[in-house]
């Protein structure tokens, strides 16, 4: 049974992905993060810009804001 796995799992000549296939999957896992991205920045862009203002201001203040 095991024997049977292991062939499955052989690439086959006649079973080659199609052309460009390859170039569309990476695309779709691209969109799918960027998506994410954007909805996670348009939920929190408040919180995200609090927070980078507040760590500037640290910055060139030179401590904790008051």
């Amino acid at each position: 049974m095991m024997e049977l796995d292991l062939l499955n799992c052989l690439p086959r000549p006649g079973l080659r992905p199609r052309r460009g296939q390859t170039l569309v999957e990476y695309m779709l896992m691209l969109a799918v993060v960027v998506g994410v991205a954007l909805m996670l920045g348009i939920a929190f862009h408040r919180k995200f810009l609090g927070g980078f203002f507040t760590l500037i201001g640290m910055v060139i203040g030179g401590g904790t804001p008051s």
